[in-house]
């Protein structure tokens, strides 16, 4: 199993496994906005743009096949946290978001950084506090692709050191 940063060619199996889960978030009936914020992120623009951003990086877990992805957002300023952004993996726990979880959280340590947020994400935040995670906060984020739609939710951090 490999954690690496992605790459331009990386673009299309990304975009196939965001698919895949906005079809399991439909299939579970999770609520109307989380489905909606999963298919703002279904396009090859939308992941080109994010990937081709200076202050992101994307990552991938590769199992004989990217089998999960996950990015970060580094902060504005240096009193700020990074921000786990698009955690996204098949469906079939074996584990993936955790090891994703666990190598962003080492990443993010080696380049410095005390602890690491998380935006809001209703259908993850039992898996988050399972991880180490502490709500201290709320947060409201524009949708990417259209500012007048909002995400809503706790915003949770750890501290990594």
């Amino acid at each position: 199993m490999l954690f690496r940063e992605m790459r331009e060619d990386d673009i299309w199996d990304v975009v196939r496994l965001v698919r895949k889960n906005y079809d399991e978030a439909v299939r579970q009936e999770l609520p109307r906005v989380i489905v909606d914020f999963l298919k703002d992120e279904l396009t090859v623009k939308y992941t080109r743009q994010y990937l081709n951003n200076y202050r992101r990086k994307m990552f991938i877990l590769d199992d004989d096949g990217i089998v999960g992805t996950i990015a970060l957002q580094f902060p504005r300023r240096l009193d700020e946290l990074p921000e786990l952004r698009s955690l996204a993996i098949y469906p079939t726990r074996q584990g993936y978001g955790s090891i994703l979880m666990e190598n962003l959280e080492e990443y993010v340590r080696n380049e410095g950084f005390r602890g690491i947020s998380v935006g809001p994400n209703p259908a993850a935040e039992i898996f988050y506090e399972k991880k180490g995670y502490e709500t201290y906060g709320h947060y409201e984020r524009e949708f990417p692709t259209n500012p007048r739609k909002k995400l809503n939710g706790p915003l949770m951090f750890k501290r990594l050191i």
